[in-house]
C-alpha cells in the first residue's frame, strides 16, 4: 500500500476500438425446439477387482440377468465385490440420428469402492416419456479422484430418434436468446430483415427472449430450410452486454466490461486521494480506473473497496457482483 502519498489520477475516456470478430447469431441464440435430451437407466458393472457392491441387490440383479440366458445360478455361488449397480446417464444431442454414438456416465448407487476395471453391461437409457432411446455398454474409465463415477466414450448407441418440431405449420421458427435482452432481440431481427431486404419483413422480436422468423417463400421447401437457417445463423450481431463488475474478494480478481461508465468524483481512501475526471461528456471507465490503480501498485483489497465506495456514491453505473468461492 502507498502510505502518506497524495495520488492524483486524471483519467480521460478515449475511444476504444474493439478488435476481433462480432458474434454471430449462432453464438448468442438457439433455435427453439432443437435441444439436448437427458436420458437415464439402471445398469450393472461386472469385472471389478473385489471393489464392487457387497449388498445382495447387486448379486440379485446379476442372477436375474443370467436367467435371461437360461443360466441357473444361486446368489451364494456368485462372488460379492465383483459387480456393482450403477445409474447410467447421458445427454442425447439434438437431432441425433439412429446408429450414432454418444458418451455415457455410470455412477455407483451401492457401496462399491471403485468402478476401475469394470465393464458396463448393455443398459437401456430412457427419456422422460419412458421410451428407450439409447443402449449403453462398454469398458469404464473412472474419473480422476472420483473412483465411483466412470465414463464410456461413445459407449451409447442411439436406437430411437427424438421427434422434433422446430418449424411450425405457419413456416416459422423461433430463435431463443441465450441472454435475454430487448435490444439484442431487436438487433437480431434487424439483421435478418436486412439480409432479406428484397422480400417482406420476415422477422420481429416477440419479447426480450424470442425472435420470430418467417421463412421466405423461396426457402419453404424441405430441401431449402436448412440452407436458410445456416444463412441467418451466420449473420453478425453485436449483443447488448449488461453493465456488471464481478469481484472475487478472496483472490482480488476483478472482471468488467470495457465501457462501464464512472462519473467524475473524488475519493479519499487510506491516505490515497483519487480524483476521477472524464472526457467532454463527463465520464470515464472502470477499466481505466482499475488499470491506473494497478499501475500505481494499489493493493487489490483497496481496489475492491474503492469500487464499493464508487457504487455506493452513485458514480459507478453498473451492477456489482461479489463471488466468494
Amino acid at each position: 500500500m502507498l502510505s502518506k502519498k497524495m495520488i492524483l489520477l486524471c483519467l480521460l475516456l478515449m475511444g476504444i476500438h474493439l478488435a476481433g470478430q462480432i458474434p454471430r447469431i449462432k453464438d448468442i441464440a438457439q433455435i427453439e425446439g432443437i435441444r439436448e435430451n437427458q436420458l437415464m437407466g439402471m445398469g450393472l458393472v461386472v469385472g471389478l477387482r473385489n471393489t464392487g457392491d457387497r449388498s445382495e441387490a447387486a448379486l440379485k440383479a446379476l442372477r436375474n440377468l443370467l436367467k435371461r440366458y437360461n443360466f441357473q445360478i444361486t446368489e451364494s455361488q456368485l462372488a460379492a465385490g465383483n459387480v456393482a449397480l450403477v445409474m447410467v446417464t447421458a445427454n442425447l444431442p439434438a437431432l441425433s440420428r439412429k446408429g450414432s454414438r454418444i458418451d455415457i456416465t455410470a455412477s455407483s448407487i451401492g457401496d462399491a469402492k471403485s468402478l476401475f476395471g469394470g465393464t458396463l453391461l448393455a443398459t437401456f437409457l430412457k427419456g422422460l416419456d419412458q421410451n428407450v432411446y439409447v443402449v449403453a455398454q462398454g469398458y469404464l474409465s473412472p474419473s480422476p479422484g472420483l473412483p465411483t463415477v466412470a465414463a464410456v466414450t461413445e459407449g451409447g448407441i442411439v436406437e430411437r430418434e427424438v421427434p422434433t418440431s422446430w418449424v411450425s405449420e405457419k413456416q416459422e421458427i423461433h430463435l431463443r436468446l441465450n441472454n435475454p435482452d430487448f435490444n439484442t432481440a431487436a438487433r437480431v431481427s434487424e439483421a435478418i430483415n436486412k439480409k432479406f431486404s428484397g422480400e417482406l419483413p420476415c422477422s420481429y422480436p416477440i419479447d426480450m427472449t424470442i425472435v420470430k422468423v418467417l421463412l421466405p417463400e423461396r426457402y419453404r421447401g424441405k430441401e431449402n430450410i436448412a440452407r436458410f437457417v445456416a444463412e441467418i445463423m451466420l449473420l453478425p450481431v453485436l449483443p447488448e452486454v449488461p453493465a456488471r463488475v464481478v469481484i472475487q474478494e478472496q483472490t482480488g480478481t476483478v472482471v468488467m466490461g470495457d465501457s462501464i461508465a464512472i462519473h467524475p468524483v473524488t475519493i479519499v481512501h487510506n491516505q490515497i486521494t483519487i480524483r476521477i475526471q472524464g472526457d467532454d461528456k463527463g465520464i470515464t471507465t472502470v477499466q481505466k480506473l482499475v488499470s491506473a490503480l494497478s499501475a500505481l501498485q494499489v493493493s487489490s483489497k483497496d481496489v475492491i473497496q474503492i469500487l464499493h465506495i464508487l457504487k455506493k456514491s452513485g458514480a459507478l453505473h453498473a451492477e456489482l457482483i461479489l463471488v466468494n468461492h
